[in-house]
């Protein structure tokens, strides 16, 4: 237990096993078993969890999206506001409020077209799973 210990900390700091096995005077074999010991069990918990994470963070992602549309339709409805009581007074509209108003309306469509195209965009582990069983009908038909 001792062993595992000390080998831990120099395989977290992301040491070799050969300087670790070198600087500890532990056996290469025990450091270098250890060592893919951790890494397969790391491999085995990212895989297992990785489609539900992809899932989430996408999910988390269009959340994003839909936030900051939201803020940015509420500046907007700001600028309108202003607009609309310097027609309300038969007052010149000054530019800045016109041209910010431009710009906040390509903003705007700029995040629905991001969102958009995120939105529809396959994850990476359906279009792999797409391309295998193209090629597998590909060798079938064959």
């Amino acid at each position: 237990m001792q062993v595992q210990k000390e080998l831990r900390k120099y395989y977290e700091r992301g040491i070799s096993a050969t300087v670790t096995a070198s600087k500890t005077g532990i056996n290469i074999k025990t450091v270098c078993k250890y060592f893919a010991e951790w890494s397969e069990q790391i491999s085995e918990s990212e895989s297992s969890d990785f489609l539900e994470r992809q899932k989430n963070e996408r999910s988390q992602i269009i959340v994003a999206f839909d936030e900051q549309i939201l803020s940015v339709h509420e500046q907007l409805d700001e600028i309108e506001n202003q607009i609309k009581k310097y027609k309300q007074e038969n007052k010149i509209i000054p530019k800045h409020l016109l041209s910010l108003r431009l710009e906040i309306v390509k903003y705007v469509c700029s995040l629905i077209e991001k969102k958009g195209l995120f939105t529809i965009q396959l994850p990476p582990d359906e279009v792999i799973e797409r391309k295998i069983e193209e090629k597998i009908k590909q060798y079938v038909s064959k």
